[in-house]
């Protein structure tokens, strides 16, 4: 089926049927009149979700190999333990940069406390310098309270606003991962 275009704004085959219809120009005219509208519509609401979620963020290049998935789960299990809490990460979802770590913690809910413990076992652990940042959760879950926590490590970024934009993205991530966006 041939693209629309300015020149062409319904596909080829809607305006051929239409014509061998015996369709008015006058319809045909209101009907790309419509369409119009609604790609207008579209692109206003493409803009206010990209302000309300953030945009996916690229990769810097040549991003170090201690951000990557497996060495990142192991990272965050061991300053978890470090910090003397008890929970694990479940997985690693690298579909968008950074990638954020989902897991749960037994007991105690993830605060800025037990956030900050462990940021400061991941700076023990190599990842000093870097951006870290940790959400948390409590859920009811068929009469269970669950406890979870989002955390993302990351080079620290080289301006302010590229860091309110991926802090602006990783809340949306970690909210949407519990089915809250």
């Amino acid at each position: 089926m041939p693209r629309r275009d300015a020149t062409n704004p319904l596909p080829l085959p809607i305006v051929e049927r239409l014509a061998a219809s015996g369709a008015q120009a006058e319809e045909l005219q209101q009907l790309r009149a419509r369409v119009a509208q609604l790609e207008k519509k579209l692109a206003v609401e493409t803009k206010f979700t990209a302000m309300k979620e953030g945009s996916p963020i690229r990769p810097p290049e040549h991003l170090d190999s201690r951000f990557e998935s497996e060495r990142l789960r192991l990272a965050l299990n061991a300053a978890i333990k470090q910090a003397g809490l008890d929970g694990e990460v479940n997985a690693i979802d690298c579909g968008e940069y950074p990638c954020m770590a989902i897991g749960e913690l037994k007991g105690s809910p993830f605060g800025p406390d037990e956030s900050t413990k462990v940021a400061d076992a991941l700076t023990k652990a190599g990842y000093e310098g870097d951006s870290k940042q940790g959400f948390g959760s409590r859920v009811e879950e068929n009469g269970q309270a669950r406890n979870l926590i989002g955390m993302a490590v990351f080079p620290k970024p080289d301006d302010d606003d590229e860091m309110q934009q991926i802090s602006k993205r990783l809340r949306y991530r970690f909210n949407e991962s519990q089915g809250l966006e």
